[in-house]
């Protein structure tokens, strides 16, 4: 498996963990590509069996790069350098000699966690900043799926981002006041080898959620709403 990928993308892969096919799983290999840096968990690559041969979900990391830095480059222009931008692919079906004018065709998405202080983005005026980020995202055609959070300060420790889900989600580290999540695009994912594949949006889905001042159930909320919009709706809000 490592020979077929070293073989097929012309560079070489690091092992990192095998699974043998039994009843319910296929014969799997996790790598990384060296030039990324081992251990790097954005990168991970699996193969899996297929009949005689493999299928992988490598894809061209140099768009994801792009993606990165084309969003980091928005965020800076809103909040200067008091923000932490935290993303991870989840499909791309795309190269980079196939993105024309910084647009990515609908065919590169990720799942993206934007924290930001509330003295920058108060609670109030995150929907505000949501629609202005949709109109990013549509763009630059770049699917996915977006959180942002409202922080009421910015945590030091870096074990804390490492293990951000827990620490700051749900305002178990005292961290969080709450969050918006924009849904820009449907995702499909392919039963054969359990790829996503992105689509371009046809609506927007959000969920808004705040937590209560309540430090021995923070899981409770003050709201939690749910709505749906047209692609146009939700990009002429705040005209």
């Amino acid at each position: 498996m490592i020979s077929y990928l070293n073989e097929k993308y012309e560079q070489e892969f690091i092992y990192v963990d095998y699974i043998p096919k039994d009843l319910n799983q296929s014969e799997t290999l996790i790598a990384y590509p060296r030039s990324t840096g081992y251990g790097n968990g954005k990168y991970a690559v699996t193969v899996k069996t297929k009949g005689d041969t493999f299928t992988d979900d490598f894809h061209d990391f140099s768009v994801a790069d792009l993606a990165e830095t084309l969003t980091n480059a928005f965020l800076t222009e809103q909040f200067g350098d008091s923000y932490k931008f935290i993303s991870s692919p989840l499909a791309c079906d795309i190269t980079m000699g196939e993105v024309i004018d910084e647009k990515f065709q609908w065919k590169f998405g990720a799942e993206n966690g934007i924290f930001l202080l509330e003295e920058l983005c108060s609670f109030d005026r995150l929907e505000e900043f949501a629609v202005k980020y949709a109109k990013f995202l549509y763009e630059h055609e770049l699917s996915g799926r977006h959180r942002i959070e409202v922080l009421k300060e910015m945590p030091k420790d870096p074990g804390v981002w490492s293990n951000y889900g827990s620490d700051i989600y749900g305002n178990r580290g005292g961290y969080s006041l709450g969050f918006y999540t924009l849904y820009c695009n449907p995702y499909r994912v392919d039963d054969e080898n359990g790829a996503y594949h992105c689509f371009p949006p046809t609506v927007y889905r959000t969920d808004w959620i705040k937590y209560r001042a309540n430090p021995e159930r923070p899981w409770l909320v003050e709201s939690d709403i749910s709505a749906t919009y047209s692609v146009e709706e939700y990009l002429a809000k705040y005209e």
